[in-house]
């Protein structure tokens, strides 16, 4: 999947954004991210490649307009738009909308190996970043823990389970749901 990580990192993903009649995506999405980055829309044009609405499964479930993906030419630019939406509402239209990077397919469906790990680390509100291909790291202790395989994540949990408030013997529950015990403990996937 590392081709397509490489592709992913200069994508950004436009939710909410309603759609006009007539509109020229060009003018409307690149004077706002040009105000955004106080930079002159000349200037951040040539740093885009493409820009254009791409419908979804989630866009249609949930009766939204379509996403709109902005593919930039540098990852750089990437960063920064998304570090300058990082504490603030962004308006386009009159529409609030939300500014995503793009996450492969295929990386998503590694993440979700991780769900045990993750919705403990959540319940005790411990922040995590995700490591690319796959894995994570949070700070544990005062230390940086970096967790990059499924195995190492089962270790630190069972490791740590008193801690985290971790109960193995919740794990063979056979009447809950996949990926939790009937107390809303996370279990490990099979």
């Amino acid at each position: 999947p590392l081709p397509k990580i490489e592709a992913s990192s200069k994508i950004l993903r436009i939710q909410n954004l309603t759609v006009d009649k007539d509109e020229n995506l060009y003018t409307t999405v690149g004077d706002s991210l040009a105000t955004l980055l106080e930079a002159p829309v000349e200037d951040f044009l040539r740093e885009v490649d493409l820009i254009y609405r791409q419908p979804t499964a989630y866009t249609r479930r949930n009766k939204l307009p379509p996403e709109v993906i902005v593919k930039l030419v540098r990852r750089y630019t990437r960063d920064c738009i998304l570090k300058a939406t990082q504490d603030k509402e962004v308006e386009i239209n009159k529409s609030k909308v939300t500014i995503l990077k793009d996450v492969p397919w295929e990386v998503r469906q590694l993440r979700k190996e991780y769900t045990f790990l993750t919705k403990l680390l959540l319940k005790h509100d411990i922040r995590y970043k995700w490591l690319y291909p796959q894995g994570l790291s949070f700070q544990w202790e005062g230390k940086l823990q970096k967790i990059e395989s499924h195995q190492k994540a089962r270790a630190f949990v069972e490791k740590n389970a008193r801690k985290l408030g971790y109960s193995p013997s919740s794990s063979s529950s056979s009447s809950s749901t996949e990926g939790e015990d009937t107390t809303g403990t996370p279990r490990f996937p099979h």
